[in-house]
């Protein structure tokens, strides 16, 4: 029987169990228990414990205390960048999982916090040296309020340029760059 084999079987068992038993959903306070008690074993009796124990308990025991609540975290930083009022966003979940699980490792937890940006993982700098990703379109980039700012901007210049006197205005600029500019080269080819 295949690794997924026993995991589907046991995934079956447990869905049998859950009817009957009065622990029916895994809970964030569990979860966060169950994780201290790992974290607080000596690593080499994680590895032999990680290696003997089935692959149900190895993800309730290993996996889902550190990844449920990154994905409730990604899930509240989705909805305040507001990723579920708006087809195209700015924000890669991705990206958050792989910076919340690497603050957050229970086996590094001191030297890991300060960092801020996911370039200031080492991997991942590494990896975005050999591969550069391409930058986001400013559209992406800019919040609601940089994006006003910057087309209000835009806006207010092309009205002001429509006013009669800012076009003299603009006219005689051009006309007295491009006498400088005639002059410049006259001088230039003279000497």
């Amino acid at each position: 029987m295949s690794l997924w084999e026993r995991i589907l079987v046991e995934c079956q068992i447990e869905k049998e169990n859950l009817f009957c038993s009065e622990k029916s959903v895994l809970v964030k306070g569990q979860c966060e228990e169950e994780l201290m008690n790992v974290a607080t074993l000596p690593y080499d009796s994680l590895l032999v414990y990680s290696s003997q124990c089935s692959p149900t308990e190895y993800l309730q025991v290993f996996i889902f205390p550190l990844l449920l609540p990154a994905m409730e975290a990604m899930l509240h930083e989705a909805k305040r960048q507001k990723c579920f009022e708006r087809r195209r966003f700015g924000f890669s979940g991705l990206d958050f999982l792989t910076l919340f699980l690497y603050q957050n490792n229970p086996l590094y937890v001191q030297d890991r916090r300060n960092v801020t940006k996911l370039n200031d993982i080492p991997w991942v700098s590494d990896h975005w040296e050999q591969h550069p990703r391409p930058p986001l379109p400013l559209s992406l980039q800019w919040t609601e309020e940089e994006a006003a700012a910057k087309i209000q901007a835009y806006w207010r210049g092309v009205t002001t340029r429509r006013i009669p006197e800012v076009r003299e205005l603009l006219e005689w600029q051009h006309q007295w760059r491009m006498y400088n500019r005639r002059k410049q080269a006259a001088k230039e080819d003279g000497i």
